[in-house]
């Protein structure tokens, strides 16, 4: 009887320790597999940052060699109906900017669109361009250092055109188009900031600090 009582008690002590070792082999596993989440998040994350900036520098090309090509076209239709660019102010983003027009531009301006019906695909690849980063699909850091001042550039001088397009509290076209020109307005505007502060300080820096001590204090 004694002899079955330390059988058990020796079962007992075997299966505890099984039990524990177990536990350990869970935690070792989980642990493992944490390790290999976490890996994978990583190269999906190093995956997706060199497809971002693939697409970004493909957008760049196109539109440096198609979209800029049709934009040019639209300025020199323009400038053949003896028709400056708008140079006006750039707030509301919508039709309410056409108020602040002066009348005489306005009226020629409103005239050039009705009767001439301009080409301005121009102004939709814009658009199409711009959809890439404001969907965050491509890197926009990397194509505003190539193409940011030339994006922003061609949205002020079509502004009319786009706000034309555009209604106040309404589904508004060339959505994407705005919300990329006012990121990389913003950056532009910063950088052009940094660089004048850059500027003043290294004056400030040459101009030599004079002073003139008082005979018997130093």
């Amino acid at each position: 009887m004694e002899h079955i009582k330390e059988t058990q008690i020796f079962i007992m002590v075997i299966l505890q320790a099984l039990y524990y070792i177990s536990g350990i082999g869970i935690l070792i596993v989980a642990i493992i597999g944490l390790k290999q989440l976490k890996i994978a998040k990583q190269n999906l994350i190093i995956r997706s940052r060199r497809e971002a900036a693939t697409l970004a520098a493909e957008q760049s090309k196109h539109y440096i060699e198609n979209i800029i090509p049709m934009l040019n076209a639209f300025d020199d239709f323009l400038e053949k109906k003896g028709f400056e660019e708008y140079e006006g102010k750039i707030s509301t983003y919508t039709s309410k900017d056409l108020k602040d027009f002066s009348i005489s531009w306005f009226a020629r301006w409103l005239k050039l669109v009705i009767k001439e019906d301009p080409d301005i695909k121009g102004l939709n690849a814009l658009d199409g361009f711009a959809s890439f980063f404001t969907n965050k699909i491509a890197d926009d850091e990397i194509a505003f250092n190539s193409v940011g001042l030339s994006f922003c550039d061609s949205v002020e001088s079509i502004y009319p055109f786009i706000v034309f397009s555009r209604k106040a509290g309404e589904f508004s076209y060339y959505h994407n188009v705005i919300e990329l020109y006012k990121i990389w307005k913003k950056r532009i505007d910063k950088l052009q900031l940094q660089d004048k502060i850059g500027g003043l300080q290294k004056t400030l820096n040459e101009i030599s600090d004079v002073k003139i001590d008082p005979i018997g204090t130093k």
